[in-house]
């Protein structure tokens, strides 16, 4: 997709919004209008419910015109995706909804520190896109000096909104916040190191183990790193760990956040952090599940929970499907869909997926009942 903008007309992000929407290449939200969403948004009193990429892209002009230079780069796919709001609902509104469930010991409203909160978090979130839409620079390939440059202008993307992103965290005051937020950007890093890796950043999974032990990801209130090192080649416990040090963490550990706060006692922020992590799990399942959906042909990455879980309980596929992801130079999806709609990989995704949501279902009953707990549950049983 070619995008024109000039530099002294409006922001990159605003030129490629509209791009895509005269192209109509929107996928369909899963029912953003629906009624639960609609009283979300009426529960948190529409406080930033539709924040999201593009608002933060078109209040960075700074940034603006460097983005444009990388008009034909991936970045461009990960903004397609972020603008056709395929995430239900949006994160910015589920932490809303967290803070307003959390309430506080002197009001039950969402405070305006934890409206900041949600914005530093889509800021993290943002800066850790553009710094992974960087590209990894083979010696073959032709065009190597264009490649460095479009990196250099994503590095300094990244890094300048997740300075802001900290400048935001300092306003808040709160030592606590910040260590909770600093170790929920460390595990963002840690991501890019869980073995193996083949080239342009693409993950594959871990061989799997003959023996499958039960190695549970613990859940990790405190500020300590992820531990994954014996999950590697478990099909459950390797998905958890990777999608915690992808993005699932942050939803845990601003949902803790948030509690901390409303200045809720440490019960309470376990159970916020719990809710946050297993929601986004949760969310994550039915996206990757949707994958295998009769007619959908979009690429996917090969870490995802139905084919782990096919790959564990058919362990001769993994040389054949590592083997040909290696040779070629474009990756043939078709024979993994049949693969995996044929195995048992779909129905343990889903029953995770139920274990999941009948966890933050539980874990709901520990907060006092409002509003947001009764919206909360609405969207769970819809995840």
């Amino acid at each position: 997709m070619n995008i024109a903008c000039r530099r002294s007309s409006k922001p990159i992000a605003k030129c490629i919004y509209s791009s895509i929407k005269c192209n109509h290449i929107f996928t369909k939200p899963f029912d953003c209008e629906s009624e639960v969403v609609k009283e979300a948004e009426r529960i948190v009193e529409n406080s930033v419910s539709h924040l999201n990429q593009e608002w933060l892209l078109v209040n960075n002009t700074e940034i603006a015109p460097f983005i444009e230079t990388v008009a034909e780069h991936p970045l461009v796919e990960y903004t397609r995706n972020l603008f056709s709001n395929q995430e239900f609902p949006s994160w910015s509104l589920l932490l809303l909804l967290i803070s307003k469930l959390a309430g506080s010991k002197f009001e039950s409203s969402i405070n305006q520190s934890q409206t900041t909160l949600t914005k530093i978090m889509e800021k993290l979130r943002l800066s850790n896109i553009i710094h992974k839409s960087m590209r990894t620079i083979l010696r073959h390939e032709k065009g190597i000096e264009e490649i460095c440059t479009t990196n250099q202008v994503l590095l300094l993307s990244g890094d300048y909104i997740f300075s802001t992103c900290m400048l935001d965290l300092s306003t808040l005051g709160s030592w606590r916040v910040n260590e909770i937020v600093f170790s929920s950007a460390r595990d963002l890093t840690e991501a890019a190191f869980i073995p193996p890796e083949y080239n342009q950043n693409m993950t594959i999974p871990a061989p799997p183990k003959s023996n499958v032990e039960n190695v549970v990801i613990r859940n990790y209130i405190d500020s300590g790193s992820i531990s994954y090192g014996d999950a590697l080649g478990n099909a459950k416990s390797e998905w958890i760990a990777r999608q915690l040090t992808n993005e699932a963490h942050i939803m845990a550990k601003f949902s803790q956040a948030s509690t901390v706060l409303a200045n809720q006692p440490e019960e309470l922020q376990e159970s916020a952090y719990i809710l946050g992590r297993n929601l986004a799990l949760a969310m994550q399942l039915r996206k990757e599940i949707s994958i295998f959906r009769p007619g959908n042909y979009t690429p996917f990455l090969l870490t995802n929970a139905p084919l782990m879980f096919h790959l564990q309980d058919n362990v001769d596929d993994y040389k054949t499907i590592t083997d040909s992801f290696s040779k070629c130079d474009i990756f043939k999806y078709d024979c993994i869909r049949e693969l995996v709609a044929n195995g048992s990989g779909l129905q343990k995704s889903v029953e995770m997926k139920t274990e999941l949501v009948n966890s933050c279902l539980e874990v709901l009953n520990k907060f006092p009942d409002n509003d947001a707990k009764d919206v909360l549950s609405n969207i769970l049983l819809d995840v």
